[in-house]
């Protein structure tokens, strides 16, 4: 289901049905085990790096969502 529960109209909220956790861990399944694959092929400092990127570039996408949306200033 798709909500919008937020102030800004920007932010969309989904909410999942009780089921689809245990279908989407059979999709997704073998996806995790090609990441865990991948991601053994590199040294546990350059995936703190990019994990301080990622989660940096959230924290700029956060902020900007606090913006107000300019098409409703006036």
């Amino acid at each position: 289901m798709r909500t919008r529960e937020h102030v800004d109209r920007r932010v969309v909220t989904l909410h999942s049905s009780t089921d689809i956790q245990e279908r989407a861990d059979t999709f997704f399944r073998p996806l995790a085990g090609r990441l865990d694959t991948l991601m053994s092929e590199y040294p546990p400092d350059l995936l703190e790096q990019f994990e301080t990127l990622v989660s940096r570039l959230c924290s700029a996408m956060d902020a900007q969502l606090t913006q107000p949306d300019p098409d409703t200033d006036a």
